[in-house]
C-alpha cells in the first residue's frame, strides 16, 4: 500500500502541508518575519517547508532548529510532530529527539507513546529495545491509537515470548472495529492482507476495508480501489469502480489517492484519458510532498 508511515506499514499522521499552511513565497516571508517574534505556529509552518523542500530548498538542519523552537519545551502536538519528523527523516538522530516523545508519553499523550514505540522498535535516537517498544505500543494501543495496535501486531520479533503481544494488538483492533472504529477495521484488514499474526486472507480483508470505507476512513477506500484494480492478486477486476474509489478518497483529502487517480487519468484506466486533469492532480500531490508525483511532472 502506497503510503508513508511512522509506524511499521501503518498509516501515520500524514506529513502534508494543510490548506491553511500552504507554503508560497509570500507566506515564507511572513513566517520568516514572525518566527523570531516567538510565533510558534509560524516556526512550525516554516520548519515543515524546510523539512520537505516546499518552495524553499530542503534543509534538515534548519528544519530541526525551527521544529525545536516551535515545540519550545512544551508538551504539545508540535513536540510530538517534531519527534515524528526527526525519527522519519534521519536514522542517526541524537537521543534528545526521543526526549520529546518520552516527556509527552509520560504526560499521557498517546500519539507520543506510539512514536516512542517506533523509536525503540527501530533504534531511532535510542538503542533498539523490543520490550520498551512493546510497552510503549501497548500503552498507546490501549489509549486509543489504532496505529499502535497495528504496530504491536506487526513488530518483527524472533523471540516467541512476544507472540502474545502480537495477538493482543490484533485482538484490540478487531474489538475496536466491531464497536464501529473504521480505522481499526482498516488496520485489521491490512493484517489479513499481509498475513501478519492472523494468516493471509485477502478476501476477508476486503470485508474489513469495506467497513473502513463505509465509515469514511479514506485509506480503506484507497485500498479497496487497489483491490478492484487488481493490485493485490485475485482481486475483482473493475477499473471504473477502482477509479471512483480513488476519486472519493482524493476528494476527502487522501493525497495518495490523488496521486494514484492522476495515473489512471494519464493512462485512461477506469476513466477516459485526461492529461490536464492528471497534471492538476500530480501538481497537488507534489505540493503535498508526494515526491513520486514531482518525479512524474519532471
Amino acid at each position: 500500500i502506497d503510503a508513508e508511515h511512522w509506524a511499521p506499514m501503518s498509516p501515520p499522521p500524514k506529513t502534508t502541508v494543510s490548506k491553511r499552511q500552504t507554503a508560497t513565497p509570500e507566506s515564507i516571508a511572513v513566517w520568516e518575519a514572525a518566527c523570531p517574534k516567538s510565533d510558534s505556529e509560524a516556526c512550525f509552518d516554516l520548519a515543515r517547508a524546510y523539512a520537505y523542500g516546499v518552495v524553499v530548498a530542503p534543509d534538515k538542519a534548519k528544519a530541526e532548529e525551527l521544529f525545536v523552537k516551535a515545540c519550545g519545551g512544551k508538551i504539545a502536538d508540535e513536540c510530538v510532530l517534531l519527534g515524528s519528523y526527526l525519527l522519519q527523516s534521519n536514522r542517526n538522530v541524537s537521543s534528545n529527539v526521543t526526549d520529546y516523545l518520552i516527556k509527552a508519553c509520560d504526560a499521557s499523550n498517546m500519539e507520543a507513546c506510539a512514536g516512542l514505540g517506533w523509536a525503540y522498535d527501530r533504534g531511532y535516537g535510542v538503542p533498539r529495545h523490543f520490550s520498551h517498544a512493546i510497552d510503549a505500543y501497548e500503552k498507546a494501543c490501549t489509549g486509543g491509537v489504532v496505529n499502535a495496535c497495528f504496530s504491536l501486531s506487526h513488530i518483527e520479533l524472533e523471540d516467541p515470548a512476544f507472540a502474545d503481544n502480537k495477538k493482543t494488538g490484533a485482538s484490540v483492533l478487531y474489538s475496536k472495529c466491531t464497536l464501529g472504529d473504521p480505522a481499526a477495521c482498516h488496520h485489521y484488514g491490512i493484517l489479513l492482507l499481509q498475513g501478519v499474526s492472523l494468516g493471509r486472507n485477502p478476501l476477508k480483508a476486503v470485508l474489513f476495508f469495506h467497513r473502513g470505507c463505509q465509515g469514511q476512513f479514506m485509506e480503506s477506500c484507497s485500498t479497496l480501489a487497489g483491490y478492484y484494480l487488481g493490485n493485490y492478486g485475485g482481486g475483482v477486476s473493475d477499473a471504473a469502480k477502482g477509479a471512483a474509489l480513488y476519486s472519493r478518497a482524493c476528494e476527502n483529502d487522501d493525497i495518495f489517492a490523488c496521486y494514484n487517480l492522476a495515473l489512471l487519468y494519464r493512462d485512461g484506466v477506469g476513466v477516459l484519458p485526461d492529461i490536464p486533469q492528471a497534471m492538476a492532480l500530480l501538481k497537488a500531490a507534489c505540493a503535498n510532498n508526494i515526491y513520486k508525483s514531482c518525479d512524474e511532472l519532471a
